[in-house]
């Protein structure tokens, strides 16, 4: 192996053991209710399902979290307000949020 690939070898385990010791805390934290904003909606073509709509979802503080909902029933607009729950680095909106 070589002295690089030693290096990201270790930089990795360093970046998962640090992961390991951080998310059990996150999970300790307080949920809190907070509005989120539609930033981005986009397409997603699936020959096996039904077109679907990947919806990007922002809160003030920067989490983002992503919802894949049936073009079909799609409800939600660039621009959108939608009600999320913060949880440490968690951002998390109900799946009913963008559907009809």
């Amino acid at each position: 192996m070589s002295t690089a690939g030693g290096y990201r070898s270790a930089l990795l385990l360093a970046a998962i053991l640090a992961a390991g010791a951080l998310l059990p805390r996150c999970a300790e934290q307080p949920e809190r209710k907070v509005s989120a904003t539609v930033v981005d909606i986009g397409a997603r073509d699936d020959q096996y399902r039904d077109s679907q709509a990947v919806v990007t979802i922002r809160s003030q503080d920067g989490l983002m979290t992503v919802l894949v909902v049936p073009v079909a029933s799609l409800r939600c607009h660039v621009g959108d307000k939608v009600d999320a729950r913060e949880r440490g680095v968690s951002l998390t909106v109900d799946v009913e949020a963008c559907r009809r």
